[in-house]
């Protein structure tokens, strides 16, 4: 855990070691019956401590309505999780991809219902960046920036249950001022912390 008065990503050499930590991950294949997808992990550092940009999905979406996620979808015919990650936010969020360094991956997670099989790709983006992010109001219902500091603030992690079938399946989950982070986006961001402390 965090010492207290200490940002996890705080300065340029936070973010190098961040970067010699993931850059030599490789995407997992997607497991058999799984529909590969990818997602952005966007960090933007600023001087308050570096955040997370994360969407809410608008409810008019067929999967995963209302939830919060980070930007990404299905990989399409000839795409890397990483370009899949990038075309991504650029359609839901309008980000260039100029505007991110993919610094490289976290493991890949799944989901029960949508049957999807998610690879994520970390991205830093420059720190003026949120002026030029543009939501597309067919996917992105709200905009959120969730500090990573907050994300490791003792008590804001805690453990959420679902019945699977015949089996209890216990998940992180975070209780941020932007609601409540679970499913496979909490998994990514508690793959994204272990990576950072």
């Amino acid at each position: 855990m965090v010492a207290a008065g200490r940002r996890i990503i705080g300065d340029v050499a936070d973010l190098e070691q961040l970067r010699r930590r993931l850059e030599h991950r490789l995407p997992e294949s997607p497991p058999v019956g799984q529909i590969p997808a990818a997602v952005l992990v966007p960090i933007v550092p600023g001087p308050g401590g570096s955040y997370l940009l994360l969407t809410r999905r608008t409810d008019g979406l067929s999967n995963h309505r209302g939830e919060i996620a980070f930007p990404g979808g299905r990989l399409e015919p000839g795409e890397t999780p990483p370009m899949a990650a990038l075309r991504e936010a650029h359609e839901e969020l309008g980000i260039e991809p100029g505007e991110v360094e993919v610094i490289g991956g976290l493991p890949g997670v799944g989901t029960s219902m949508s049957r999807f099989w998610i690879m994520p790709s970390v991205g830093i983006m420059r720190p003026d960046c949120r002026s030029r992010i543009v939501p597309n109001p067919a996917e992105v219902a709200d905009l959120l920036e969730v500090s990573l500091d907050a994300l490791a603030a003792p008590g804001c992690r805690r453990d959420q249950r679902f019945i699977r079938g015949r089996q209890v399946v216990i998940s992180p989950a975070y209780d941020t001022p932007a609601g409540t982070i679970w499913g496979a986006t909490a998994r990514i961001v508690a793959e994204l912390l272990q990576a950072i402390v």
